[in-house]
This record gives C-alpha cells, structure tokens and sequence, in this order.
C-alpha cells in the first residue's frame, strides 16, 4: 500500500484534518486508488472523515452545476455531450471522480465562487 499526505487541497479544513492519497493492490492484483478525508475523533486517534467528505462531494457537484448552467464548459465537447446525454448522473459521476479519485486541488470547485478556474 502506498499512501500519500495531499494536505488541504487548497481548503480551509479544521486543525488535524488533510486529505490523503492512497494506492493499493487487491487480491486479483489489480492495483485500486483514491482520496479519503482524515482527521481526529473523540478518541485522539486518526479516522476517515466521511460525512465530510460527502459535504465536500456536494460542494463539487453544486460548482459543477453552477458552471454548467452557465456555459462555462461550452467550449468542453466531452463535458457538454456527457451532460446532455446523462444529466445528473453524468455531473454525479464527474464530482466523485474529483473528489475521491483525482489529487486535483479543490478550491476551483467552491460552490460560493460559481466558477472554475
């Protein structure tokens, strides 16, 4: 297993919270990767954080449907087609693959901005 600390990825998140990276190879040997939001609990140990990792997710998916509705990816044929074809699934599907499985930084998806970068 291979695990990399990404910090904030660009958010304002609480103290002992960063994001980390990971990359690990299943019994088919078939290697898996993603993102997982970590931080303290109760108990001072060091656990996922999903709920906000949801939070986040949602964050994406409303920039993602705010610069949508804008025509922000006009000039984006695959992002375009894949909306006009699937719609919410399609936003859905782009937000997770941001979120859980790209070490991009976060803070071009602020849904308070409206905007990507």
């Amino acid at each position: 297993m291979f695990v990399a600390n990404l910090g904030t990825r660009g958010l304002s998140l609480n103290e002992n919270q960063f994001w980390v990276r990971y990359k690990a190879k299943n019994s088919y040997g078939a290697y898996l990767q993603g993102n997982m939001l970590c931080g303290r609990n109760e108990a001072n140990q060091y656990v996922r954080l999903k709920s906000d990792e949801y939070l986040q997710w949602m964050d994406v998916k409303i920039a993602l449907w705010t610069n949508i509705q804008k025509g922000l990816y006009s000039d984006d044929r695959e992002i375009t087609e894949g909306y006009k074809r699937n719609g919410e699934e399609f936003v859905d599907k782009m937000a997770k693959e941001i979120v859980f499985t790209s070490p991009d930084d976060l803070s071009m998806y602020k849904h308070d901005e409206g905007t990507k970068k």
